[in-house]
């Protein structure tokens, strides 16, 4: 009798493991399929919503009511010089410093590719450098590289007027520089240039412009077709955003043609603030407002070009 009772009590272990055991392909088959969602629902949605975070973690207490970091309400200092933390911030400066790195030793890889054009490219990205190494210069807060700042202003403006030959000579020349700019991203000190009376002065503003152009109609633009495509590249919207305002701004500098002109210097003013609240829609997320400054950025640009150019 006992045996009989452990027989059976063996065959209902069994057939409850069955069971268990088969459960949960039957649930697999019975699974409804996903859900296929439209474009409008998916936009409402982060690809990776810590791409979102920007900066250091505030501290409890430090947050304005809407949560979004606004820039300051006044650009000049009482002195009236321009205040260029409000413009740009030094991350901005060193990425963009970075970049144009980058983009030269590209650019003078092969003795063929500078000759061959490949030196206005060069001109272009040394002239950026002038105006980059020169806002850490004047930066009213302590920013990297400040000290080198003065010398490699100079050095990269002199550099940039010598690329617009393209000759051994000025490749060599581009070169060296270079090499020198990258020894101090890296965090060595090396020995100034030796430097000509073509230091001094002011980069092309023909090359600045070429930059704003960038910014806005290949950058700024694309980034802005859509509201999931701003999300994603918000943080370089706000990139373009900032160097056209220090752009606008070094425009107007003493020294450049039509600097005497107040209309010039009304749209080069329109030019930097617009800038500046694209900016700041960026840091609200406010894709709408985003949207109306870029387009406000771009009319200043062309009502500028109708009666100034070069």
């Amino acid at each position: 009798m006992l045996f009989v009772r452990v027989i059976s009590f063996l065959l209902l272990l069994a057939t409850a493991w069955i069971a268990f055991a088969e459960e949960p392909a039957t649930r697999v088959k019975l699974r409804a399929k996903p859900p296929i969602w439209s474009q409008d629902v998916l936009n409402a949605f982060f690809d990776d919503a810590r791409e979102q975070l920007v900066g250091e973690r505030p501290q409890a207490g430090t947050l304005a009511v809407s949560g979004h970091p606004i820039l300051p309400v006044e650009t000049f200092r009482r002195d009236g010089m321009i205040r260029w933390s409000d413009l740009v911030d030094a991350d901005t400066l060193a990425s963009e410093i970075k970049r144009l790195n980058i983009a030269l030793a590209a650019g003078l890889s092969k003795p063929a590719q500078f000759k061959g054009g490949g030196n206005l490219d060069c001109r272009r990205d040394f002239g950026l450098l002038a105006v980059m190494f020169g806002g850490i210069a004047d930066f009213d807060k302590e920013v990297r590289w400040q000290e080198s700042a003065t010398t490699m202003q100079r050095a990269m403006l002199e550099t940039s007027q010598v690329c617009k030959a393209a000759s051994d000579q000025s490749y060599s020349a581009a070169q060296n520089v270079q090499l020198l700019l990258a020894d101090l991203l890296r965090g060595q000190t090396a020995a100034p240039p030796k430097l000509s009376e073509k230091a001094d002065g002011l980069a092309d503003r023909t090359l600045l412009m070429q930059r704003m152009e960038q910014a806005l109609e290949k950058n700024i633009s694309l980034s802005l077709a859509n509201a999931r495509e701003f999300r994603k590249k918000k943080r370089d919207i706000v990139h373009e955003a900032q160097l056209l305002a220090l752009l606008a701004q070094v425009i107007r500098q003493e020294g450049y043609e039509f600097t005497d002109d107040e209309t010039y210097l009304n749209y080069s003013d329109q030019l930097r603030e617009h800038s500046r609240e694209l900016r700041r829609a960026c840091d609200e997320s406010n894709y709408e407002a985003a949207r109306a400054a870029a387009g406000k950025v771009s009319q200043s640009c062309s009502e500028c070009h109708e009666g100034y150019r070069g």
